[in-house]
């Protein structure tokens, strides 16, 4: 997949990673990541134990927020750190390849939680954020060009990995970081290696694109059907598309 690999080709290292954020602020309140190393191909090599920190936020956390994710005031101010050691320690985790990191999640809304987390923190470590910033990837953005949901919709992470197959151990927790991060590095895995779950969803979408001028669509909507279309078909279609012009 020549738009994934031409990210891929400047750094050696993938950080997938995820923020929760606070309900009415969006400061970070929790980071978790799992960083790998990847071959010519993409695919993931070696895969580090995950990591995860739990964020003192400026603001309250929310009743939603903390029903959502089970991170309470109280666990954050017994096992909660400052942002400023929060992104020390991510970045001790990281190690080596902290200059030659693509750091990925699934959707930007992270990267959003990143800047105003910055926003309230002014001893933030904005070189290291910076890093993040600069080398950045949402996965679920190349994704979604070629899978979709039954409705032509943004399939969660949990539901995309469910599509794909993807071992989703019981203590695999919907909304711990650290959880999201391990699900989010065997979709991207999976979304490499399982072309024929792939093939079919890339299939289904280009028959549900609704921006395709009308002949090509027609046409693709046959072909989806299994028929066969030739260049009279594909030419019935244009003087259909043009006659009452």
């Amino acid at each position: 997949m020549k738009k994934l690999k031409n990210v891929l080709k400047s750094h050696k290292a993938l950080c997938f990673f995820d923020l929760e954020g606070s309900q009415y602020s969006h400061e970070c309140i929790a980071i978790g990541a799992v960083l790998a190393t990847f071959n010519k191909a993409g695919q993931l090599i070696k895969v580090k134990p995950p990591f995860k920190v739990y964020v003192k936020p400026k603001n309250k956390i929310g009743k939603y927020v903390e029903q959502l994710t089970g991170i309470t005031e109280d666990l954050i101010e017994k096992e909660g750190i400052s942002f400023s050691e929060a992104i020390e320690k991510f970045f001790v985790y990281i190690g080596k390849y902290e200059k030659n990191t693509l750091f990925i999640s699934y959707g930007n809304h992270d990267m959003t939680i990143l800047g105003q987390t910055i926003a309230y923190n002014l001893d933030a470590p904005l070189n290291k954020c910076s890093i993040i910033q600069k080398n950045y990837l949402d996965f679920q953005s190349i994704f979604n060009e070629y899978v979709k949901d039954d409705n032509n919709n943004v399939l969660s992470l949990i539901h995309a990995c469910e599509l794909f197959e993807v071992e989703i151990e019981e203590e695999i927790t919907p909304h711990d970081p650290a959880s999201d991060a391990i699900l989010l590095s065997r979709l991207y895995q999976a979304f490499l290696t399982r072309k024929d779950i792939l093939f079919t969803r890339y299939v289904k979408v280009l028959s549900s694109l609704n921006n395709l001028p009308v002949p090509i669509q027609n046409v693709v909507n046959d072909l989806y059907e299994g028929q066969n279309v030739d260049q009279a078909k594909y030419y019935q279609y244009i003087e259909e598309a043009i006659k009452d012009i």
